[in-house]
């Protein structure tokens, strides 16, 4: 019986590498996504799939930065979709910089309703 972490077994094996690729993906994107272009807020994964050579990848959108609460609305909103389009090209490029082999099946922003007040 191999030991578990020979070069053959879990880092070395084909059977690993989907998970692997998920591992960098993750570090890449909190990483380089930490804060975004027009919120400091952190993005949330909210799923994360490899099925047969694609993965789907769901995130919450990203809560308007605080700063731009003196902003009118419809500049609020701007910087709202011009942040969740970033967010999923970025979303994408570091899908396929994880894995070649891969291919973004589904990448879904999800908004979220709106707070109600900052406490």
């Amino acid at each position: 019986m191999a030991h578990l972490f020979d070069a053959r077994g879990i880092y070395g094996g084909a059977g690993m590498k989907p998970v692997l690729d998920t591992i960098e993906f993750f570090h890449a994107m909190r990483s380089q996504m930490r804060f975004g272009e027009f919120s400091r807020l952190p993005i949330e994964v909210h799923r994360f799939m490899i099925e047969g050579g694609a993965a789907e990848c769901d995130w919450f959108m990203r809560r308007p930065d605080p700063w731009d609460a003196q902003l009118p609305p419809r500049l609020q909103q701007e910087h709202r979709t011009q942040q969740a389009l970033h967010d999923a090209l970025k979303i994408r490029e570091l899908i396929f910089r994880a894995s070649r082999r891969l291919s973004a099946r589904a990448c879904e922003c999800i908004a979220l309703p709106k707070a109600s007040s900052p406490s």
